[in-house]
């Protein structure tokens, strides 16, 4: 079920404001209209208050213009699409000009509003899939502490790791890139797959954690899941099931 986009529409007539509402509301199900106002000191406060999706805004209003509206958001970093409603040429380009979200040239009709609602879908899903990224990024370098049998501390990206294969129920053999030897730490595999991040790290087996870029060669058939690394390769066991959900996850 998709996400509601709450609206606020701001029109000095109240014909405009009832068209575009019923418009809004009758054909676009997901779409609340959550205030409207006829000024912009009123629609101000009902930004403020209700902190909105979408922004209709007229611009030749009594008491100061869309454009003035704008300009105050801006100023008190209040971000909001904003979509510029307006018969005229001249407003077109300064709506351009100033970066507003969308423009909607008078009368409007339906196929208009389709076109800004499917760009408000486009640019919120970028959006949402920059900030996964992100989050994705900020997981996967964040450096996590571990200690060993020997009693060192390994500070560690979680891409530094090959894999990881239990040894004990309170051991794990650890491979890291660049190094040689295997490291054994103390953790159990349960605990320590909490630690890493799932979009990188595949439990292949009850006993094993792999990193999935280091990931060469599958072999469904053998039931063999092969890791290159440090001009070295390791091979291990995993079921049918497994392997075809990793291979799912690679492709």
């Amino acid at each position: 079920m998709r996400n509601f986009i709450n609206v606020i529409i701001v029109d000095d007539e109240e014909n405009n404001i009832y068209t575009l509402k019923t418009t809004l509301e009758k054909l676009f199900d997901y779409v609340r209209v959550v205030a409207t106002a006829t000024n912009i000191s009123e629609a101000y406060n009902f930004i403020t208050n209700f902190q909105p999706d979408l922004l209709f805004l007229d611009i030749e209003m009594p008491e100061g213009n869309g454009f003035e509206l704008v300009e105050k958001l801006r100023k008190n970093k209040i971000n909001i699409k904003t979509v510029i409603v307006s018969a005229s040429t001249e407003h077109a380009f300064k709506a351009i000009k100033i970066s507003v979200f969308d423009y909607i040239k008078k009368p409007i009709n339906v196929d208009k509003i389709t076109a800004t609602l499917s760009k408000y879908d486009y640019d919120t899903s970028m959006m949402i899939t920059e900030t996964q990224i992100k989050i994705v990024k900020e997981r996967i370098l964040k450096k996590i502490s571990l200690k060993t049998d020997e009693t060192d501390d390994y500070f560690l990206s979680p891409n530094e790791i090959v894999y990881a294969e239990l040894k004990g129920n309170l051991s794990i053999e650890m491979q890291l890139v660049g190094f040689n030897d295997v490291i054994l730490v103390k953790e159990n595999l349960r605990d320590f797959n909490e630690l890493l991040p799932k979009e990188i790290f595949f439990k292949l087996n009850r006993n094993v954690l792999i990193n999935i870029g280091y990931v060469k060669i599958l072999s469904v058939f053998n039931e063999e899941c092969t890791l290159f690394y440090n001009n070295k390769q390791k091979i291990f066991k995993g079921s049918e099931l497994k392997l075809n959900r990793l291979r799912n996850l690679l492709v």
